[in-house]
């Protein structure tokens, strides 16, 4: 399987001869980025690791007894970041995501409240996300 992404393809685009030159040419083909993903902020003053570029674990914790979490974490974080990787001649794409400190799911939470044990086979905790919308970056 092959899928490309563009903006300029021809009405004729999967029916001419060079189609397949034609997609690479004019558009961008699934799995061609190069992603890397860099910690920038990390909670309770933590610094992301030089050569993982990740943030270290801040201890933080869920009690399944009663759904209570640890302190650990940070309300807010900023941070001013510079990509060391950034090439003006190359198209790039950034997003924000926040991961937040593991919580009980509802049916955790649940079965604390009924009495019972928590259903088998499934993830007491999840992990609440959010990302950012992406900002495209185009070369002049």
């Amino acid at each position: 399987m092959r899928f490309f992404a563009g903006t300029d393809y021809a009405d004729d685009a999967l029916t001419r001869t060079d189609a397949l030159e034609q997609a690479y040419a004019g558009g961008v083909p699934m799995g061609s980025a190069q992603e890397a993903i860099h910690d920038v902020a990390c909670s309770d003053g933590g610094v992301p690791d030089a050569a993982t570029r990740r943030c270290p674990a801040n201890g933080a914790s869920v009690n399944l007894t009663d759904c209570s979490v640890s302190a650990h974490g940070a309300a807010s974080l900023s941070a001013a970041w510079r990509d060391p990787d950034f090439d003006p001649a190359q198209r790039a794409v950034y997003y924000v995501r926040v991961l937040e400190n593991s919580s009980c799911r509802w049916r955790t939470w649940d079965a604390i409240r009924l009495g019972e044990q928590p259903p088998a086979g499934v993830v007491p905790t999840l992990q609440e996300r959010a990302w950012s919308s992406p900002i495209w970056l185009h070369p002049a």
